[in-house]
């Protein structure tokens, strides 16, 4: 895969993009008090191996792989009370 330099905790680093299947995407269902009922599910978008500066793949003192995520966080409401004025927002 493509070769590229991305910022991990302002640090330019080496890393490769790694192509990948998605087996499952879940929706985290949660109630609030008032009724609404709030889902969640994170989605990667891109999946990056970090390398070195001879282009080998990076680990982590525990010995697993270095890797950056790129992801996307999606939230659906719906149900509950009425919607609220802006001004009884506290």
């Amino acid at each position: 895969m493509k070769e590229r330099q991305v910022d991990v905790d302002g640090q330019t680093r080496n890393a490769r993009e790694e192509a990948f299947e998605i087996k499952e995407e879940n929706w985290n269902t949660y109630v609030l008090e008032s009724g609404t009922e709030i889902r969640v599910k994170m989605s990667v978008l891109k999946i990056m191996r970090l390398l070195d500066a001879k282009g080998r793949p990076e680990f982590t003192g525990e010995g697993d792989p270095e890797v950056l995520v790129r992801h996307q966080v999606h939230v659906v409401t719906s149900g509950g009370p009425e919607r609220i004025s802006e001004g009884e927002v506290n």
